[in-house]
């Protein structure tokens, strides 16, 4: 899920745990060709995050996704995530 690569792209996972709370889409039409998904997260998202894992040890987002084929719009969906530190880092996470 796109919400992985928010939280790679700006944490290190060796110290975090992620995790799928809950994901819904809406199909809008079929997809002919091949798909691309895309979501923005903003850097104030990305330091709400930060700082609800400083003062809690965990922190919820979610993420709007649009999916397209090679010209039109076929799905969107809405995922709700939450990251948590780990008790000690994970053996072989990516930094």
């Amino acid at each position: 899920m796109l919400g992985g690569l928010v939280v790679l792209s700006n944490f290190d996972l060796s110290q975090l745990f992620l995790a799928v709370r809950s994901v819904s889409i809406q199909f809008l039409k079929p997809g002919r060709t091949g798909i691309t998904a895309e979501t923005r997260s903003s850097d104030g998202q990305v330091e709400e995050i930060r700082q609800e894992l400083q003062s809690r040890g965990e922190a919820d987002f979610r993420l709007h996704a649009v999916i397209r084929d090679d010209s039109n719009l076929v799905a969107e969906t809405e995922a709700e995530y939450v990251v948590r530190k780990r008790e000690s880092p994970a053996p072989h996470a990516p930094k």
